[in-house]
């Protein structure tokens, strides 16, 4: 093991340990290579901790079985309704800047648990694309005291595989075939090529969308401006570049 990640090991458990809350840590657990790590460290380090996963209602069985058979202390969080439903419900399929469907399913849920509880752990990093240009912190306090941490902050992805592979954690058998989890078997920010497979591999799910989009089309009369056809829709969605879409938020 490199001297780099060492130090980052035990400064991820000193933050965890100088943090301990009397209740414990409330943890979200997605089942990925991050949470993995991230639930490891916090058992090395001793604390006590409840876990979380927050239900997208479009798992891989793969992910679904993993958590449920290899972390069964897990506990799983319903949300009130499903993604084919707020499809139905805002009669548009999610797109880049309304993801209406991270809001309801996981952040409303979220919300929730941060309010009840006072110490929330993440496995949030730096070089995570999607905290764009914003700098993660290892300790956040909210204006009620509610503490955020984050011990993973500064790692890299060389990092977490080393940490992988130095202790053996098993993951999920998507990192097999397509080097990561996937908690929603389709989603808008996926890359085209990564929804391709999950197409194939998931046609139940495929299906399920397709059904809600086309609702959402046949209800959305400002669709038909822009898309003639039902399918027209679909394949948008299906073929929707998020790379350009990244590349322009970057800019």
């Amino acid at each position: 093991m490199s001297s780099e990640l060492e130090k980052k090991i035990n400064e991820a458990i000193s933050i965890l340990t100088a943090n301990e809350c009397a209740e414990g840590f409330s943890v979200r657990f997605s089942g990925g290579k991050d949470s993995c790590v991230l639930k490891h460290l916090i058992s090395r380090a001793g604390c006590v901790a409840k876990y979380y996963y927050l239900e997208t209602t479009l798992e891989s069985d793969m992910i679904a079985n993993f958590i449920k058979d290899k972390h069964p202390e897990v506990e799983w969080i319903h949300p009130e309704k499903s993604v084919c439903d707020l499809i139905r419900e805002y009669k548009m399929m999610p797109t880049l800047y309304n993801r209406f469907c991270c809001k309801h399913i996981r952040r409303g849920v979220d919300s929730r648990l941060t309010d009840e509880q006072q110490c929330t752990v993440l496995g949030k990093r730096q070089s995570d694309i999607m905290l764009d240009r914003k700098k993660l912190e290892p300790l956040q306090i909210k204006e009620n005291g509610h503490k955020v941490i984050n011990p993973l902050y500064n790692w890299t992805d060389t990092d977490i595989w080393e940490y992988i592979n130095e202790n053996n954690i098993e993951l999920p058998g998507t990192y097999a075939i397509y080097g990561k989890s996937f908690n929603c078997a389709l989603c808008i920010m996926y890359y085209v090529e990564t929804k391709e497979q999950l197409v194939q591999a998931h046609p139940e799910i495929a299906e399920r969308l397709k059904s809600a989009c086309f609702y959402a089309w046949e209800n959305n009369e400002l669709l038909h401006e822009n898309f003639p056809a039902p399918d027209d829709y679909w394949n948008w969605f299906l073929n929707y570049d998020i790379k350009t879409e990244k590349k322009k938020m970057l800019q």
